[in-house]
Protein backbone atom coordinates (compact mmCIF):
# COMPACT_ATOMS: atom_id res chain seq x y z
CA UNK A 1 0.00 0.00 0.00
CA UNK A 2 1.31 3.62 -0.40
CA UNK A 3 2.81 5.50 1.82
CA UNK A 4 0.27 8.01 3.52
CA UNK A 5 1.61 11.83 3.95
CA UNK A 6 1.22 13.11 7.00
CA UNK A 7 1.13 16.08 8.98
CA UNK A 8 0.96 16.32 12.60
CA UNK A 9 -1.50 18.22 14.22
CA UNK A 10 -3.62 19.50 11.14
CA UNK A 11 -3.82 15.64 10.35
CA UNK A 12 -5.46 14.39 13.32
CA UNK A 13 -7.95 17.67 13.32
CA UNK A 14 -8.67 16.72 9.70
CA UNK A 15 -9.59 13.32 10.33
CA UNK A 16 -11.95 14.10 13.13
CA UNK A 17 -14.15 16.92 11.22
CA UNK A 18 -14.23 14.22 8.18
CA UNK A 19 -15.37 11.33 10.45
CA UNK A 20 -19.24 11.05 9.71
CA UNK A 21 -21.64 8.61 11.35
CA UNK A 22 -24.53 8.21 9.48
CA UNK A 23 -27.69 5.74 9.89
CA UNK A 24 -27.85 3.02 7.50
CA UNK A 25 -28.46 4.07 3.41
CA UNK A 26 -29.06 1.84 0.87
CA UNK A 27 -25.13 1.97 -0.07
CA UNK A 28 -22.27 3.04 1.59
CA UNK A 29 -19.88 5.07 -1.15
CA UNK A 30 -15.64 4.50 -0.57
CA UNK A 31 -13.37 6.35 -3.00
CA UNK A 32 -9.49 6.81 -3.45
CA UNK A 33 -7.74 7.48 -6.20
CA UNK A 34 -8.55 4.86 -9.33
CA UNK A 35 -10.81 3.17 -7.23
CA UNK A 36 -14.42 3.01 -5.77
CA UNK A 37 -16.33 0.34 -3.46
CA UNK A 38 -19.97 -0.28 -2.63
CA UNK A 39 -21.28 -1.52 0.50
CA UNK A 40 -25.46 -2.84 1.27
CA UNK A 41 -24.15 -3.08 5.02
CA UNK A 42 -28.39 -4.30 5.48
CA UNK A 43 -28.29 -7.25 3.13
CA UNK A 44 -25.86 -10.54 2.36
CA UNK A 45 -24.87 -8.46 -0.76
CA UNK A 46 -22.27 -6.72 1.50
CA UNK A 47 -19.55 -5.48 -0.28
CA UNK A 48 -20.93 -5.79 -4.17
CA UNK A 49 -18.45 -3.76 -6.24
CA UNK A 50 -15.56 -2.71 -6.64
CA UNK A 51 -14.49 -0.21 -9.47
CA UNK A 52 -10.66 0.08 -10.62
CA UNK A 53 -10.28 2.23 -13.13
CA UNK A 54 -13.47 2.18 -14.46
CA UNK A 55 -13.83 -1.56 -14.56
CA UNK A 56 -15.77 -3.59 -12.24
CA UNK A 57 -14.19 -6.34 -10.47
CA UNK A 58 -16.40 -7.86 -7.84
CA UNK A 59 -19.76 -9.29 -7.46
CA UNK A 60 -20.16 -9.79 -3.57
CA UNK A 61 -18.13 -10.03 -0.71
CA UNK A 62 -19.69 -10.75 2.80
CA UNK A 63 -19.69 -12.46 6.46
CA UNK A 64 -21.68 -15.02 7.91
CA UNK A 65 -21.48 -15.96 11.79
CA UNK A 66 -22.39 -19.31 12.87
CA UNK A 67 -22.78 -19.99 17.09
CA UNK A 68 -21.71 -23.61 17.76
CA UNK A 69 -21.76 -26.52 15.42
CA UNK A 70 -25.68 -27.13 14.33
CA UNK A 71 -27.36 -24.13 14.20
CA UNK A 72 -27.25 -22.57 10.65
CA UNK A 73 -25.22 -19.64 9.50
CA UNK A 74 -26.81 -16.14 9.75
CA UNK A 75 -25.59 -13.07 7.41
CA UNK A 76 -23.95 -10.57 9.92
CA UNK A 77 -26.58 -7.84 8.89
CA UNK A 78 -29.06 -10.25 10.28
CA UNK A 79 -27.16 -9.20 14.20
CA UNK A 80 -29.10 -5.95 14.22
CA UNK A 81 -28.92 -2.49 12.48
CA UNK A 82 -25.50 -1.37 11.38
CA UNK A 83 -23.75 1.58 13.46
CA UNK A 84 -21.83 3.40 10.25
CA UNK A 85 -19.01 5.82 10.71
CA UNK A 86 -17.47 6.42 7.14
CA UNK A 87 -13.86 8.76 7.40
CA UNK A 88 -11.17 10.09 5.03
CA UNK A 89 -8.10 8.70 5.99
CA UNK A 90 -6.22 10.95 3.72
CA UNK A 91 -8.03 14.02 3.66
CA UNK A 92 -5.41 15.79 1.85
CA UNK A 93 -5.71 13.91 -1.40
CA UNK A 94 -8.98 14.02 -2.21
CA UNK A 95 -11.87 14.78 1.04
CA UNK A 96 -13.71 11.46 0.03
CA UNK A 97 -14.26 9.14 2.38
CA UNK A 98 -12.30 5.66 1.93
CA UNK A 99 -12.67 3.75 4.88
CA UNK A 100 -16.15 2.37 6.54
CA UNK A 101 -16.41 0.93 9.99
CA UNK A 102 -19.84 -0.89 10.24
CA UNK A 103 -20.50 -2.34 13.90
CA UNK A 104 -23.79 -5.08 14.45
CA UNK A 105 -24.00 -6.54 17.72
CA UNK A 106 -27.40 -8.87 19.42
CA UNK A 107 -27.39 -9.41 22.98
CA UNK A 108 -30.04 -12.76 22.03
CA UNK A 109 -27.07 -13.95 19.53
CA UNK A 110 -24.65 -12.77 22.35
CA UNK A 111 -22.17 -11.22 19.80
CA UNK A 112 -20.38 -7.90 18.54
CA UNK A 113 -19.14 -8.08 15.35
CA UNK A 114 -17.15 -4.87 13.75
CA UNK A 115 -15.91 -4.56 10.18
CA UNK A 116 -13.70 -1.98 9.43
CA UNK A 117 -13.14 -1.42 5.66
CA UNK A 118 -10.07 0.78 3.90
CA UNK A 119 -9.68 1.40 0.67
CA UNK A 120 -6.44 2.29 -0.63
CA UNK A 121 -6.55 3.20 -4.87
CA UNK A 122 -3.20 3.18 -6.82
CA UNK A 123 -2.63 5.93 -9.41
CA UNK A 124 -4.42 6.38 -12.07
CA UNK A 125 -3.44 4.49 -14.95
CA UNK A 126 -2.00 1.54 -13.02
CA UNK A 127 -4.80 -0.24 -12.74
CA UNK A 128 -4.18 -1.16 -9.28
CA UNK A 129 -6.18 -0.97 -5.32
CA UNK A 130 -6.00 -2.30 -2.26
CA UNK A 131 -9.10 -3.31 0.49
CA UNK A 132 -7.34 -3.65 3.82
CA UNK A 133 -9.93 -5.52 5.98
CA UNK A 134 -10.29 -6.05 10.00
CA UNK A 135 -12.92 -7.76 11.73
CA UNK A 136 -13.55 -7.87 15.69
CA UNK A 137 -15.80 -10.59 16.84
CA UNK A 138 -16.51 -10.72 20.80
CA UNK A 139 -18.28 -12.58 23.04
CA UNK A 140 -21.25 -10.67 24.73
CA UNK A 141 -23.26 -13.88 25.83
CA UNK A 142 -22.04 -14.16 29.31
CA UNK A 143 -20.81 -17.27 28.60
CA UNK A 144 -18.47 -18.96 27.01
CA UNK A 145 -18.94 -19.75 23.12
CA UNK A 146 -17.69 -21.97 19.81
CA UNK A 147 -18.23 -19.45 17.36
CA UNK A 148 -17.66 -20.01 13.13
CA UNK A 149 -16.51 -16.85 11.13
CA UNK A 150 -16.96 -17.23 7.07
CA UNK A 151 -16.52 -14.57 4.59
CA UNK A 152 -17.76 -15.44 1.13
CA UNK A 153 -15.95 -13.52 -1.68
CA UNK A 154 -17.23 -13.56 -5.44
CA UNK A 155 -14.76 -11.66 -7.95
CA UNK A 156 -15.55 -11.08 -11.57
CA UNK A 157 -11.95 -9.93 -12.25
CA UNK A 158 -12.19 -7.31 -15.81
CA UNK A 159 -16.13 -7.09 -15.31
CA UNK A 160 -16.48 -10.93 -16.38
CA UNK A 161 -17.82 -14.05 -14.28
CA UNK A 162 -17.01 -16.98 -16.79
CA UNK A 163 -13.37 -17.06 -17.25
CA UNK A 164 -11.64 -16.84 -13.81
CA UNK A 165 -9.30 -19.31 -12.48
CA UNK A 166 -9.47 -19.12 -8.09
CA UNK A 167 -6.98 -21.12 -6.33
CA UNK A 168 -5.99 -21.37 -2.74
CA UNK A 169 -2.66 -21.53 -1.74
CA UNK A 170 -1.04 -23.65 1.04
CA UNK A 171 2.31 -23.13 3.26
CA UNK A 172 2.98 -26.66 3.76
CA UNK A 173 2.09 -27.65 7.87
CA UNK A 174 0.74 -24.00 8.61
CA UNK A 175 -2.34 -24.55 6.29
CA UNK A 176 -3.72 -21.68 4.46
CA UNK A 177 -1.21 -19.19 2.79
CA UNK A 178 -3.06 -16.93 0.46
CA UNK A 179 -6.10 -16.60 -2.17
CA UNK A 180 -5.19 -16.05 -5.72
CA UNK A 181 -7.51 -15.08 -8.63
CA UNK A 182 -6.75 -14.77 -12.50
CA UNK A 183 -8.56 -13.43 -15.21
CA UNK A 184 -5.94 -13.87 -18.24
CA UNK A 185 -5.70 -10.88 -19.93
CA UNK A 186 -7.19 -8.35 -17.53
CA UNK A 187 -6.20 -8.84 -13.82
CA UNK A 188 -4.79 -10.47 -10.74
CA UNK A 189 -5.97 -10.52 -7.28
CA UNK A 190 -4.17 -11.76 -4.09
CA UNK A 191 -5.87 -12.12 -0.61
CA UNK A 192 -3.53 -12.42 2.03
CA UNK A 193 -4.82 -12.76 6.07
CA UNK A 194 -1.99 -11.11 8.59
CA UNK A 195 -4.03 -12.61 11.37
CA UNK A 196 -5.47 -15.67 12.22
CA UNK A 197 -5.57 -17.45 9.04
CA UNK A 198 -8.80 -19.83 8.30
CA UNK A 199 -8.49 -23.17 9.19
CA UNK A 200 -11.35 -24.42 6.26
CA UNK A 201 -12.08 -23.30 2.81
CA UNK A 202 -13.36 -24.31 -0.43
CA UNK A 203 -13.55 -22.85 -4.16
CA UNK A 204 -16.43 -23.54 -6.74
CA UNK A 205 -19.13 -22.28 -8.63
CA UNK A 206 -19.85 -18.76 -7.30
CA UNK A 207 -23.98 -19.32 -7.14
CA UNK A 208 -23.96 -22.61 -5.76
CA UNK A 209 -21.88 -21.69 -2.65
CA UNK A 210 -23.40 -18.44 -1.58
CA UNK A 211 -26.23 -20.65 -1.83
CA UNK A 212 -25.25 -23.31 1.11
CA UNK A 213 -24.69 -20.18 3.55
CA UNK A 214 -28.69 -19.63 3.08
CA UNK A 215 -29.70 -22.81 2.77
CA UNK A 216 -30.83 -23.08 6.83
CA UNK A 217 -28.43 -25.95 7.55
CA UNK A 218 -25.03 -25.80 8.96
CA UNK A 219 -22.11 -25.97 6.22
CA UNK A 220 -19.13 -28.05 6.06
CA UNK A 221 -16.58 -26.90 3.97
CA UNK A 222 -14.33 -29.60 1.74
CA UNK A 223 -10.95 -27.84 2.21
CA UNK A 224 -10.93 -27.64 -1.60
CA UNK A 225 -7.82 -25.87 -3.08
CA UNK A 226 -8.55 -25.99 -6.68
CA UNK A 227 -7.76 -24.18 -9.29
CA UNK A 228 -11.93 -23.62 -10.17
CA UNK A 229 -12.74 -21.71 -13.11
CA UNK A 230 -15.80 -20.28 -14.08
CA UNK A 231 -17.80 -17.96 -12.14
CA UNK A 232 -15.33 -18.99 -9.45
CA UNK A 233 -16.21 -17.96 -5.69
CA UNK A 234 -14.64 -19.18 -2.34
CA UNK A 235 -15.38 -19.79 1.43
CA UNK A 236 -13.02 -19.37 3.69
CA UNK A 237 -13.69 -20.50 7.72
CA UNK A 238 -12.59 -19.54 11.06
CA UNK A 239 -13.42 -21.58 14.58
CA UNK A 240 -12.50 -20.05 17.64
CA UNK A 241 -13.38 -21.17 21.15
CA UNK A 242 -14.50 -17.72 22.86
CA UNK A 243 -14.81 -16.49 26.33
CA UNK A 244 -17.15 -14.49 28.24
CA UNK A 245 -16.02 -10.94 26.59
CA UNK A 246 -13.25 -12.34 24.65
CA UNK A 247 -12.47 -10.83 21.86
CA UNK A 248 -10.04 -12.22 18.11
CA UNK A 249 -8.82 -10.05 15.39
CA UNK A 250 -8.99 -11.15 11.75
CA UNK A 251 -6.91 -9.01 9.38
CA UNK A 252 -7.00 -9.42 6.00
CA UNK A 253 -5.49 -7.48 2.85
CA UNK A 254 -7.15 -7.82 -1.13
CA UNK A 255 -4.77 -6.71 -3.75
CA UNK A 256 -6.03 -6.30 -7.57
CA UNK A 257 -3.41 -5.68 -10.08
CA UNK A 258 -3.03 -6.04 -13.82
CA UNK A 259 -2.16 -9.23 -14.74
CA UNK A 260 1.33 -10.56 -15.03
CA UNK A 261 1.20 -10.43 -19.05
CA UNK A 262 -0.55 -6.59 -18.74
CA UNK A 263 2.17 -5.69 -15.88
CA UNK A 264 5.11 -6.85 -18.65
CA UNK A 265 3.61 -4.62 -21.02
CA UNK A 266 3.41 -1.72 -18.59
CA UNK A 267 6.65 -2.21 -17.62
CA UNK A 268 7.64 -1.61 -21.32
CA UNK A 269 6.13 1.54 -22.05
CA UNK A 270 3.18 -0.23 -23.72
CA UNK A 271 -0.07 1.51 -23.22
CA UNK A 272 -3.56 -0.37 -22.37
CA UNK A 273 -6.73 0.13 -23.00
CA UNK A 274 -8.78 -0.79 -19.86
CA UNK A 275 -12.64 -1.22 -21.28
CA UNK A 276 -15.76 -2.33 -19.00
CA UNK A 277 -17.21 -5.29 -20.17
CA UNK A 278 -20.41 -6.55 -19.00
CA UNK A 279 -21.43 -8.17 -15.46
CA UNK A 280 -23.25 -10.88 -15.31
Amino acid sequence: MKERRRIPGLWACAAVLLTLSVAAPAALVLEDTNSQVRIDPNSDAGMYDWTVEGVGQLARQWFWVRVGDTAPEQGIHTLSAPLITLSDTNPFDDSRNDTAHLVYESITAGLRVEVNLGLDGGPLGTGTSDIGETISLRNISGAAMVLHFFQYTDLDLGGDASDDTLRVFLDGANGFNRLEQLDAGSAWMSETVASITPDHYEVGEATGMLARLNDGAPILLADTVGPYTGNAAAILQWTFALNDQQEVVISKDKHITPEPGMMALLAAGVPLLLRRRGRR
